[in-house]
């Protein structure tokens, strides 16, 4: 016999109560019932019949449908419906949470009353009360909350470092502008924490009167070597704290589920994880593509103009790491120029600090744009004498 599903009607009572056959069955499908729903709403309350309950049931039926064919006055019912309402009012004055608790009940002890004892009411009712917990509810996410608890940190982190450092001022100055579009794309949980992690890459940059000799801590253009060489350290620094979390949590699970592997088990967590990172990256390259690059090219292409950097390269194979490098070591250069040729090599060097990849498409924006307002066909080649 199919186990009931959940939410199924009770079975009924049959219309013959001296038939055995019919009253077996009927025992049958009612403890059925009775253990899908103990396990499907988790009430261990809920205890199947024993023959002794069938026969009192029985009786109990036979006496009913007597009196209701009589017409006798139903006194226990009335008398049960008076116990349960006082328990109610009681439970009403006494429990904040009854409301809530009590419309999870009725649903299930209704059709259960009909087929115990009247009297039997009451006692079962407060025992399924007692173990009833009412529903905590989810807190919905608040967009606004979680902009306002962002911000607070992103303050309180600004707040520390103007204390602690003089130069604050200038390097937010710097930050600012390179930060806003990367705070558009991250939670603002993360606003803090990025914000400090750029700011200590940060160095403001030294006064232009001041002879190159002078200044050895200036900030120089990062060569491919160095850049990868930077990239393999910090790969190297956080593979511990990457990689141990997922030992961890296959290993628990070989606890729970003692017929798996910890071998098949730790694949399933990479697994799992290596498609969480794929269908990431997969919506960054798509928001790259359908706009984010094309934002990242207009605003460098803007940077160029509004400082006037020139529109002819010195040769035709120069980068924009080259291009700014050349204009920083021309004495004859505007010195406002040069100034501002440093603050775009440290605003790329900044976004190759958050990530490779984030460098690397800031880098290729501002190679794009420096191709729109210093074209290479204009530029000359580099010729083997020179």
């Amino acid at each position: 016999m199919d186990t009931p599903k959940h939410g199924s009607p009770l079975p009924q009572l049959p219309t013959d109560l001296d038939d055995p056959t019919a009253l077996d069955r009927w025992y049958c499908e009612w403890n059925a019932w009775m253990a899908n729903e103990a396990t499907t709403r988790n009430w261990p309350w809920l205890k199947p019949m024993t023959p002794a309950m069938l026969h009192e049931i029985v009786e109990r039926e036979k006496k009913r449908r007597s009196n209701t064919a009589h017409g006798t006055p139903q006194e226990e019912y009335l008398a049960a419906r008076d116990e349960l309402n006082a328990l109610d009012a009681h439970l009403r004055a006494t429990d904040s949470q009854y409301e809530a608790k009590r419309m999870l009940l009725v649903p299930i002890l209704q059709p259960i009353f009909k087929h115990i004892p009247r009297s039997n009411w009451r006692a079962l009712f407060e025992q399924a009360y007692a173990r009833t917990q009412a529903p905590v509810a989810t807190p919905a996410p608040d967009p606004q909350r979680d902009l306002a608890e962002g911000r607070n940190a992103l303050t309180a982190v600004e707040n520390r470092l103007r204390v602690q450092d003089p130069a604050y001022e200038t390097k937010k100055a710097l930050l600012v502008p390179i930060l806003k579009p990367i705070f558009a794309q991250m939670p603002p949980s993360k606003w803090a924490s990025a914000f400090e992690k750029a700011y200590v890459q940060t160095r403001v940059p030294a006064d232009q009167t001041t002879s190159r000799e002078a200044r050895p801590t200036e900030v120089m253009p990062i060569s491919a070597v160095e850049k990868w060489t930077r990239a393999l350290e910090n790969v190297a620094s956080v593979s511990f704290s990457i990689v141990a979390p997922y030992f961890v949590a296959a290993w628990v699970i070989t606890k729970v589920e003692t017929n798996l592997s910890f071998r098949v088990t730790l694949a399933g967590v990479f697994g799992a994880r290596l498609a969480f990172i794929i269908l990431d990256s997969i919506g960054r390259m798509l928001q790259w593509r359908l706009g984010g690059r094309t934002s990242a090219v207009n605003y460098w292409i803007r940077f160029l103009q509004h400082n006037e950097f020139p529109t002819l390269r010195q040769y035709r194979h120069d980068d924009i790491s080259n291009y700014l490098c050349r204009i920083q070591d021309d004495s004859s250069r505007n010195p406002k120029l040069r100034l501002s040729a440093k603050e775009m090599a440290t605003r790329l060097a900044a976004f190759e600090e958050i990530g490779m990849f984030t460098g690397m498409r800031s880098r290729s924006a501002a190679d794009a744009a420096l191709d729109i307002h210093a074209p290479r066909a204009a530029a000359p080649e580099l010729s083997s004498g020179q």
